[in-house]
């Protein structure tokens, strides 16, 4: 519940900005899911939900869309948001950065959204930003946790980028000092999936912060996607 109110409070401030820079007289969509198609078109704020509903990530893509689609509902029966009626348009994206920026702007510049929420993979959602940020479109995720999403590689914030979960770096920092100053462990060792950025991005922050909390990481052992034996692994960390 606690992270449902946090995604409609994120998307409230979202459409805000959205809602002077969306257009009233867009033609009406096709294809896809809407809510509140009665509503006049002056009166819906249309929103772009990207998202794989097919292939190996479906699953998230079909709890996104389901839920947003629920909320939407919810939101139109209390009256809208900002005095309008909510209309979800959904694209599949395949879980492919390539399917992402083919889908952004279609939905931009064919289905005339204002805002988007995505997609599920960080490398999708960093596809999506950047084509939405072309138009001052915002993007909020609820899942994609890489720090890339919101802040570019030099360090500047990505200003129509927003998120309702932790970044890799800030749970990587709470759960360091979390292990030490909380459990009290001080010898710890890590596995780790070494083809995954999550992964390796949690590891590495980590690490920084079990060591400045006084820890040390006696071992970090990686393992490849799809491992099914982890003996070699465990019987070094049990040395």
């Amino acid at each position: 519940m606690k992270r449902v109110t946090a995604i409609l409070l994120a998307l409230a401030l979202m459409l805000a900005m959205a809602a002077c820079g969306g257009s009233d007289s867009a033609p009406a969509a096709s294809g896809d899911s809407a809510v509140g198609g009665q509503a006049a078109e002056a009166e819906t704020i249309r929103i772009g939900v990207v998202c794989p509903l097919t292939g190996e990530s479906a699953i998230f893509g079909d709890v996104l869309s389901q839920t947003i689609m629920l909320l939407a509902e919810q939101k139109n029966a209390e009256g809208g948001l900002l005095g309008k009626q909510i209309e979800i348009k959904v694209y599949d994206n395949r879980d492919d950065a390539v399917e992402t920026t083919n889908a952004a702007r279609k939905a931009i510049l064919n289905d005339n959204v204002v805002a988007f929420i995505g997609t599920d993979s960080s490398a999708s959602t960093i596809a999506l930003v950047e084509v939405a940020s072309e138009y001052e479109i915002p993007v909020l995720t609820s899942i994609a946790t890489n720090s890339k999403i919101t802040m570019t590689d030099d360090g500047q914030v990505r200003p129509w980028a927003f998120r309702a979960c932790l970044s890799d770096p800030q749970s990587g920092a709470i759960l360091g000092q979390y292990a030490v100053k909380e459990l009290g462990h001080k010898n710890i060792a890590i596995i780790y999936e070494i083809g995954s950025d999550f992964s390796i991005g949690v590891m590495n922050e980590f690490t920084k912060n079990v060591e400045a909390a006084g820890g040390k990481i006696v071992c970090s052992e990686a393992y490849n996607t799809g491992d099914v034996d982890y003996r070699a692994v465990l019987t070094r960390i049990k040395n």
